[in-house]
């Protein structure tokens, strides 16, 4: 009897032929998730590098301008004039002895130096960083390891230089920048800033800005490559990711202004890319791991469910372990959700105060795109809900219920400011239209609240905030009686301070600073209206000191906007106020008092003229521009320019508020600038705002 032949059952052979599909499948699936997860894993990778490099351009770029302000400041200062070290052989040691204030200016700044030309070339001495003087030839051989025809080429090179260059000695780069001085009635006489540092602090400092930089890394400054590339090379002709054969890559990127652009050649073939970062074990488990998948599936279910009853004992009540799993972690998760909301929610206000406080910047708003904050309405404007009669809880609600009011009409940003007890809003929206109907509505909900609402003016730029939110703020107080109309007129407060100072009425001093707390409630002023107030003092002061011809201590002036307490900044402006306008009796003035302040009259009287300078002085009293420089710090405390730039921006200030219809170019001929671009950079540098803004 034959022996029965045992064949597999049509349930095996469905099974199996099953198996190999589910099988085929999951590993095209497998293959077409990885051919993407390269792709992915590749342009992550080069976007890393890019962004690294665009980092260390931009770094470079903010070096370079730190070289920059080196040159610009040695350039406008008296000590470093060719003319005045020839007058006095002793002036060399204190040019020598300021000179060495730069070293600390810049990380990767090796040494500096100095060099004016001479009729001598082997003999020509260079002002070195260290505070000395040395031969070229022997400084040019000691720090950049030059020999002397090398050295003597350089000194040449040096000398005929006519704008700033680099040049590349070595693994030594020496920045180079031409500096004029002009002296009255003499020919222009000229020197030569050198700054050098090495290409290993470099690279060591565009590595601790960005860590991911590729390993070979070319550099161009102003189109002078480093590294022996040549200008208009292919990996100079492009700015972005450019990929070769064979999965090269070329990445090249400039800085912010273009100043400095960076090359690289990036190898980043994607499978190569993606075995490197994992390792061959990895590979083979993920195969063995997708043969056996079938088996393992409970198992790995199993494992996985592991940390997730881990999560369940760590977060649960014992009470609660019997209950649906599913339904224990979408509780702890949704717990954890609450808290990330309430910790966004704490970020999010405190951006909102310090963009209030006058701190916007793109980089800030791009550092917290997390936050969803967005300000590309033309118009914006601050409001204030008053939250002093209401309880914390109840005015913590208001900033999600103002919230709640946006439309595509108007938008709002709301935060509860603690301290001061209000909610502060900012409006976002396109015209008077929409700003009447913000209005409204804020005030038909603090109605519903039983609160009042304060608005400020309207303005164009995220920037301009601060100044509406104090207007606001200013209304606010002024409804809660923090301020009146006597408070706001600094102007004769400091009079009659100043008078009282310069009779040696000490009780009379007293007296006006205890009115003044009186006016702010025992001198309890908010914080926001602390600055102002010093701000508006210290102007004040400052016009009757030039009125009087007396000098303050500008250093101290500065230190009455830091002061946090009311008492404290009237303490300190009496202090300044007693030593400054205090007149003793009968003191006997000499002849030279008498020319110096003849002086600072003449320069008072012709401040607003365009053409005015020391040379138009000295032809007035028949004296020499030091010595006039001298008469004039002496009475002023500050050197010719100095004064000048003040009278001129105390004019301009007066003018921007006391004539609406004089424009900004207006008001800059007014006060004896040609440009208006130098006026309004003077101007930001004096009051930190633009004309504009100021007005």
């Amino acid at each position: 009897m034959s022996k029965r032949i045992q064949r597999p059952s049509m349930t095996a052979r469905y099974a199996a032929l099953f198996f190999a599909v589910i099988m085929l499948l999951a590993a095209g699936l497998s293959f077409m998730l990885m051919q993407f997860a390269t792709e992915r894993f590749q342009t992550y990778e080069l976007q890393n590098v890019q962004n690294s490099m665009t980092m260390a351009a931009n770094d470079l770029e903010n070096q370079y301008e730190v070289f920059t302000d080196i040159a610009s400041q040695i350039k406008a200062t008296y000590f470093y004039r060719p003319s005045v070290l020839r007058q006095d052989a002793y002036r060399d040691i204190e040019m020598l002895e300021d000179f060495t204030y730069f070293r600390n200016f810049s990380p990767i700044l090796n040494d500096y130096f100095l060099l004016y030309p001479e009729t001598n070339a082997e003999r020509q001495k260079v002002y070195t960083s260290e505070g000395r003087t040395a031969y070229f030839s022997y400084y040019a051989g000691s720090k950049l390891h030059t020999d002397d025809d090398e050295s003597s080429a350089l000194l040449a090179r040096l000398n005929s230089m006519a704008e700033n260059d680099s040049i590349v000695i070595g693994q030594q780069v020496l920045l180079v920048f031409p500096i004029r001085f002009v002296s009255s009635g003499e020919a222009a006489d000229k020197a030569v800033l050198g700054l050098i540092f090495h290409l290993r602090d470099l690279e060591a400092r565009m590595r601790q800005i960005a860590p991911n930089l590729p390993d070979k890394i070319t550099i161009e400054l102003g189109n002078q490559p480093f590294g022996g590339v040549e200008e208009g090379s292919e990996l100079l002709q492009y700015t972005g990711v450019h990929q070769g054969r064979d999965g090269h890559h070329s990445i090249c990127v400039d800085s912010e202004t273009g100043l400095v652009r960076l090359a690289a050649a990036v190898d980043q073939d994607k499978w190569s890319l993606l075995f490197t970062a994992m390792p061959w074990w990895l590979i083979a488990g993920m195969t063995l791991c997708l043969l056996v998948a079938s088996v393992i599936a409970m198992g790995l279910s199993h494992a996985f469910m592991k940390p997730l009853r881990r999560l369940i004992k760590e977060h649960m009540p014992e009470e609660t372990r019997f209950r649906d799993e599913f339904a224990q972690l979408e509780e702890i998760f949704s717990r954890l959700e609450q808290e990330c909301d309430s910790s966004m929610q704490l970020l999010r206000g405190r951006l909102l105060l310090t963009i209030l406080r006058g701190y916007y910047s793109e980089s800030l708003m791009n550092r917290w795109g997390i936050l969803h904050l967005t300000f590309d309405e033309p118009l914006y404007s601050v409001m204030i809900l008053d939250t002093s009669a209401m309880t914390p809880e109840n005015a913590e609600k208001l900033p999600p219920a103002v919230e709640a009011l946006s439309d595509q009409a108007v938008r709002f940003y709301a935060v509860y400011v603690q301290d001061d007890r209000h909610v502060a809003v900012i409006a976002g929206f396109e015209g008077a239209v929409q700003r009447e109907q913000a209005l409204q509505r804020l005030q038909n909900l603090a109605e519903a609240w039983h609160t009042e609402c304060f608005a400020g003016k309207a303005c164009d730029s995220p920037q301009q905030l601060s100044i509406s939110y104090m207007e606001a703020v200013t209304a606010c107080l002024r409804s809660q009686k923090w301020q009146n109309e006597d408070l706001s007129d600094m102007h004769t407060f400091a009079a009659l301070l100043v008078a009282a100072a310069e009779r040696g009425d000490e009780e009379g001093i007293r007296q006006l600073c205890s009115q003044l707390m009186l006016q702010t409630e025992q001198g309890k002023a908010p914080r926001i209206l602390l600055g102002n107030l010093a701000a508006r003092l210290t102007t004040e002061l400052g016009i009757l000191a030039n009125e009087r011809h007396v000098m303050l201590d500008r250093q101290k002036l500065s230190m009455l906007l830091m002061m946090p307490s009311m008492e404290l900044l009237l303490k300190e402006v009496c202090a300044v106020v007693r030593e400054s306008f205090f007149l003793q009796a009968d003191a006997p003035v000499s002849r030279v008092d008498e020319t110096a302040q003849a002086i600072v009259e003449y320069v008072r009287e012709n401040a607003f003229d365009a053409d005015f300078d020391l040379s138009r002085i000295g032809e007035r009293f028949g004296l020499s521009n030091d010595y006039i420089s001298m008469m004039i710090k002496k009475v002023t405390g500050s050197a010719f320019k100095e004064y000048l730039t003040e009278l001129r921006m105390l004019q301009a200030s007066k003018l921007l508020k006391e004539h609406d219809e004089m424009t900004v170019n207006d008001v800059s001929l007014a006060v004896g600038y040609r440009k208006t671009s130098n006026f309004i950079k003077k101007f930001k540098e004096r009051y930190g705002c633009t004309p504009a803004q100021y007005r």
